[in-house]
């Protein structure tokens, strides 16, 4: 049985790990909302049965808050709704989709990864239908539930506030409890800290993230000066000359306050030191 979580009055999450990414439902008076669609078309059809049934209103609206692909693949189950991303993912999907989702491609990787077989035996690639830049609201009668996009995780990322509630529902914008994955080409630690500023500024009362369990306000407060005090030093670093390849061997950078997969960190540090090193040279 697909397990839905009970975040406010209007919305609920699922984070166990079925669809792979977290996602998210929001009821409106007459329709409901999804957020990311997950891993696979299975796990969306079991996800969007569980949120109409819990809701008691039918999904009119799916929510890409980024285009990764553990977000994004299960959009064929939401065909007959408005699919809402910003114009950035729309992009980042069609470039994704054409040169690592070709046909040959998708077949190898189904043939070296058995477990996707049935999984992704009858994936439809699926793109937004309604795109968006900076803001975007969904308004129904009285209600309205906020897209602001932000950029950071990657670029075109989103996160959704419901006013009512008081949640914020984050994507990948938010790694609960665990070390955040930045290895995306177009990370921007700097657009990320500053996504985590909006979203604290809110001060919402429940925060749904991309990965991990429902959290508060004080994780994003945890995530935000972890990397800023990362920021600082790769700054100082990149001044001093440090090269990307010494700045991976260095064990004195600030201390992340959960378990950390060094490949992980690698990756971030990677990326990161791109965008740092840019902005540096910049000043």
């Amino acid at each position: 049985m697909f397990e839905l979580e009970q975040v406010s009055d209007n919305v609920w999450a699922h984070t166990k790990g079925e669809t792979r990414c977290n996602v998210a439902c929001i009821k409106l008076k007459n329709s409901g909302i999804m957020v990311d669609s997950g891993l696979d078309p299975i796990s969306a059809k079991n996800a969007r049965d569980a949120a109409e049934k819990v809701m008691g209103v039918p999904i009119k609206y799916l929510i890409l808050t980024h285009y990764h692909h553990d977000h994004i693949c299960g959009n064929q189950v939401f065909k007959d709704c408005e699919i809402i991303a910003t114009l950035a993912t729309q992009k980042m999907m069609e470039e994704d989709f054409s040169e690592n989702w070709t046909e040959e491609k998708l077949a190898k990787f189904i043939a070296e990864n058995p477990e996707f077989q049935e999984k992704w035996q009858d994936l439809e690639l699926t793109l937004p239908s309604k795109i968006f830049a900076s803001d975007y609201i969904i308004k129904e009668n009285d209600e309205q539930v906020e897209l602001i996009e932000t950029h950071g995780h990657c670029k075109g990322s989103c996160y959704v506030y419901v006013p009512k509630d008081e949640v914020v529902i984050a994507g990948d914008l938010l790694f609960a409890e665990m070390f955040p994955y930045g290895g995306d080409p177009t990370v921007d630690p700097y657009l990320w800290i500053d996504a985590y500023t909006q979203m604290i500024y809110l001060t919402p009362k429940k925060v749904v993230p991309g990965h991990g369990p429902l959290t508060y306000k004080e994780e994003i407060e945890i995530q935000q000066k972890y990397l800023e005090l990362l920021v600082k030093k790769i700054e100082d670093l990149v001044v001093d000359g440090t090269t990307k390849e010494e700045l991976l061997e260095r064990s004195d950078l600030p201390k992340f306050p959960y378990e950390v997969e060094q490949e992980r960190m690698n990756l971030l540090l990677d990326k990161c030191y791109d965008a740092i090193k840019e902005a540096v040279n910049s000043f």
